[in-house]
């Protein structure tokens, strides 16, 4: 008795496989006509894939190969001039003595902006912003922008920091 039940419950297995292997086989359809001889043709009809896009997995690059260009134009004006003045008086130069060497729209990945200082907690979501690298007597000052338009320098870029050595 035992080795019946057994025996039939690997064939329920073995035939739920083979029904689960032809649902995954390529659709098609088959169709049959009758000649004007009278001879029966089959023609196999597979479906048009032409609107499928192949897909690729998504290309990652290793965090020491990233690099990022200057790029500027991205903050608003009433958002980068307060910035720009603030590494002025920093540097102790004037406002057209300095130099915008990044500014780009971001969003970071906390509240941290992607300048974490120890012992602070922050918010665990994204928060739209941007960054903004100014250079001012030979040196580079990081800043991290909310969109709101608050901002702060960042001395000690974290793991997440984008932020290029002074």
């Amino acid at each position: 008795m035992k080795r019946t039940r057994r025996a039939l419950a690997v064939m329920v297995v073995a035939l739920c496989c083979a029904i689960l292997l032809a649902a995954c086989g390529t659709e098609r359809a088959d169709t049959t006509t009758t000649t004007p001889g009278g001879e029966e043709t089959t023609v196999t009809t597979m479906p048009d894939r032409s609107d499928r896009t192949p897909t690729s997995p998504p290309e990652t690059v290793p965090p020491d190969l990233i690099t990022f260009p200057p790029v500027t134009g991205e903050v608003p004006a009433d958002l980068l001039e307060p910035v720009v003045a603030d590494a002025a008086v920093r540097a102790g130069v004037a406002v057209a003595d300095t130099t915008v060497i990044t500014a780009q729209e971001m969003v970071w990945s906390d509240g941290s902006l992607g300048c974490p200082e120890p012992g602070v907690v922050y918010t665990q979501a994204q928060v739209p912003g941007y960054w903004v690298v100014v250079e001012a007597a030979g040196a580079a000052y990081d800043y991290r922008l909310k969109a709101a338009g608050s901002f702060r320098l960042c001395t000690s870029p974290g793991l997440g920091g984008t932020s290029p050595t002074s």
